[in-house]
Formats: structure tokens, sequence, C-alpha cells
């Protein structure tokens, strides 16, 4: 379906759309599905012709079961490369609405795409109201009932913390000798911190619309494979007399 659109050179607003195939997908990738794994490779090797991420390509085509967490850290690591910090927030809230998910796995995923993508992020450099958003939206699954999710939960956490206080927090009163030295020796100051999440409440119905198109085939396909598992015979000791 992707490749079609490529012929027609999408403009800004189909582009807007198709970016958000991309954390279905890839959350989606994480399944513990060969079948699975290889239709959402499939369709993000397209998604990567399409928007222009080249560099993603041989990724998602060759990729596999065993290769789900680099896919998630290359694809968190390019993103994050782009500069494209709007972009970055509206995938990342894209992201929270699969916190909420009945699947263990997608809300595993999700916490995994979150960390990875703050990992590579210079969370120094991001609002602390930005920063308190993401916490607060992976802190939400600290009581999950799955005790696998929970520890994901409290180890991204950490890490999280981690990169936004490196080691050392100044005290208000020695920013403040600091930006006078920065005005008196005219040196640069430090980079404005930048914006993460829109101030409005961002609209979600498309993105809801989109994962439960993809749902659907993804469901087929689990169900395809989980009946090939179930009418394999089963061989008991040696079969040859």
């Amino acid at each position: 379906m992707l490749r079609h659109i490529y012929k027609f050179k999408p403009g800004l607003s189909t582009r807007r759309e198709i970016y958000s195939f991309l954390v279905p997908l890839l959350l989606s990738f994480q399944d513990n599905n060969p079948e699975v794994v290889k239709a959402c490779g499939g369709a993000l090797t397209e998604w990567t012709t399409v928007i222009g991420w080249s560099s993603l390509t041989q990724i998602f085509k060759h990729a596999t079961l065993s290769d789900h967490i680099q896919v998630l850290e290359e694809t968190c690591k390019y993103l994050v490369s782009t500069s494209k910090t709007q972009l970055v927030g509206d995938l990342l809230s894209q992201s929270f609405d699969f916190l909420k998910s009945p699947q263990s796995f997608l809300r595993a995923a999700a916490i995994n795409l979150i960390g990875l993508t703050t990992k590579k992020l210079n969370m120094t450099q991001i609002y602390d109201d930005d920063v308190e958003v993401i916490q607060n939206a992976v802190g939400s699954l600290r009581n999950d009932p799955v005790e696998s999710v929970q520890s994901l939960v409290n180890t991204t956490l950490k890490k999280i913390d981690e990169y936004v206080n490196p080691g050392f927090v100044a005290t208000s009163r020695l920013s403040q000798l600091s930006n006078n030295i920065f005005k008196v020796t005219g040196m640069k100051t430090p980079k404005r911190k930048k914006r993460l999440f829109k101030s409005v409440k961002r609209e979600r119905d498309d993105n809801q619309k989109i994962w439960k198109w993809l749902q659907s085939p993804l469901n087929l396909l689990r169900k395809r494979s989980n009946r090939r598992v179930k009418n394999s015979p089963v061989i008991i000791g040696n079969s040859e007399k």
C-alpha cells in the first residue's frame, strides 16, 4: 500500500499521516510471532522508502524475531538524529496510548521505545514539564499486573532520571553566578531548552483509527501462526523402526 503512495510524492499533510504508522508497526514488531514480524518488517521497509529514511531500510528488510530490540534502538537513534523535536514528541505521545494496551507485550514495547528515545535525546535540554509528562506516563505502570513490565518501568524511570540529572545538579545561586559570567565574558549561554509536546491537548482519534486498521491483519497473522503450531504433528520418541 505504501509503495503506491510513494509514486504520488506525498505532501506534508500526507507525510504526517504516514509518520503515524511508525509507532504501531514498531511496537507490533515486538510481538513474539514470526509472521507478524515478517509483515511488520515488510511494511516498515516500504515506510522508509516513502518517508526517505533509507538508512533504516536494510535493517527493517532483513530483521528477524531476534532483532526486535535492535530494530527499536536503531529507529529511536535515527529518529532523534533527525533533530525534528516536534516529531519525536508526537511519536512519544503516540506511544503513551499503548501503555494502556491489554496486551502486555505492547505495554513493554512502548516502555522500551520511550526509554530508548530518551536515551538518545539530550534530556537536560528538554523542558522539565515535558520530562514530567514522560515520567508520569511510564510511572502509570508501576503497578502493572505483569511483573516483568513493573521491572521494566522501574529500570526505565531510573535511567530517565539519570539522563535528566547526569551526576551534578547546580544550585540556583550557582546557576545565577554562571549566567553572570556568561554575560561579562561574552561566552555563549547554554542552549535554550526544547519543547517535546504541544501545550494544546493532542487529538488522538486518527492514531486510534490507524491502530484499529492495523490490528485486523496482524490478528489474522497471529491466528494463522497459532493454527499451524496447533496442527503440527507431535512426534514422541524415535519414529524409525
